[in-house]
């Protein structure tokens, strides 16, 4: 049987595991150089055009696409495109390039 406690201790639990992220969040950005610190903002400000990935999805599918799928994979995108851009930059830097 469950336990008559056992949804707010789930609940309970929940705003403990979200409150320990955002505390690691902070330190994580707390040891942010300047140059790391603006790409954080400016990535945090940016977002894919939904409409424009709902067209994409929907001409490479050939099929309709919720919204719920089109934001997820928005968001999946923007991540994508972050980790090309950081990727693009070490390598500038390992050649001595500036940018």
């Amino acid at each position: 049987t469950p336990h008559p406690d056992g949804a707010a201790a789930a609940e309970r639990l929940k705003a403990e595991q979200a409150q320990e992220d955002r505390e690691k969040m902070q330190l994580l950005v707390s040891q942010f150089t300047e140059d790391q610190l603006d790409r954080y903002a400016m990535y945090r400000r940016s977002a894919l055009p939904k409409t424009t990935v709902k067209k994409i999805m929907q001409r490479i599918t050939g099929c309709s696409v919720g919204q719920n799928v089109v934001i997820a994979m928005a968001g999946i995108a923007k991540v994508f495109a972050g980790e090309v851009i950081e990727e693009a930059l070490a390598s500038m830097e390992s050649h001595g390039e500036a940018g």
